[in-house]
């Protein structure tokens, strides 16, 4: 097949903590530096602003070699482009939403041929853009300023919209997490019903990494199902 494969999205498609250096002992150790076995236990033991200081103080550091820790080669999106024969193209931004890939989507709008895929996966719901350009989502929300952030009813409105969006214009949407909505119900028409994160810790039962994405080698094996199943 010709053509190029654009990928969107957010942490989960850019390839965050994705580096080939990274060993699962490495991942281990970390765990073990706060007494749990991993990845989930950990979440349930601490805050979540607790936990992003421990990661920033312990995990970061050890993903050298990247200013933004992101290998978007590493990702299912690079490995579907690779087996398709594709060329590839990585727009995901880490920490991002929904308005930022109807965002990135419009920067290529105009280039996408017949022959082009695009995917994304669908980034958490409280994450937007700011009129400064910052990313604002609820891990970083205290009980201060929860009064000023749009409501839920808002942006499930303001989510549902982009995906409509996105959808009409032959945008192809990717399950990685099976929940990223906070109980929130979209009718999402993924093209996979299997996601990332269920091959990853449920059935290759690997560890998460303590960013909370995915073990490199099941983002290949991701990308086997897909293509092997013929979802694109």
């Amino acid at each position: 097949m010709t053509g190029t494969l654009y990928a969107l999205g957010c942490s989960h498609t850019a390839g965050h903590s994705l580096s080939p250096n990274i060993t699962r002992e490495m991942i281990k150790k970390f765990y073990e530096r706060y007494k749990v076995p991993d990845f989930h236990v950990w979440q349930e033991k601490y805050s979540p602003v607790i936990r992003e200081e421990q990661v920033r103080n312990h995990w970061y550091p050890i993903l050298d070699n990247s200013s933004d820790y992101n290998w978007p080669k590493n990702t299912y999106a690079a490995h579907i482009a690779k087996k398709k024969n594709m060329k590839y193209v990585n727009l995901a931004v880490s920490g991002s939403g929904i308005d930022m890939v109807v965002t990135k989507f419009k920067q290529i709008e105009k280039n996408i041929t017949p022959d082009d895929i695009v995917i994304s996966d669908a980034p958490p719901v409280f994450r937007y853009t700011t009129s400064k350009g910052k990313f604002a989502y609820n891990l970083h929300l205290t009980k201060h300023n929860e009064e000023i952030v749009p409501s839920t009813d808002a942006m499930k409105i303001f989510y549902e919209g982009c995906v409509h969006y996105l959808m009409n214009n032959s945008v192809r949407f990717v399950q990685v997490l099976p929940s990223t909505h906070q109980g929130i119900d979209f009718n999402i028409p993924y093209i996979n019903t299997q996601s990332l994160h269920d091959l990853c810790v449920n059935e290759m039962k690997e560890h998460r990494y303590p960013s909370g994405h995915m073990w490199k080698e099941c983002h290949e094996e991701f990308a086997n199902r897909i293509i092997n199943r013929d979802l694109l």
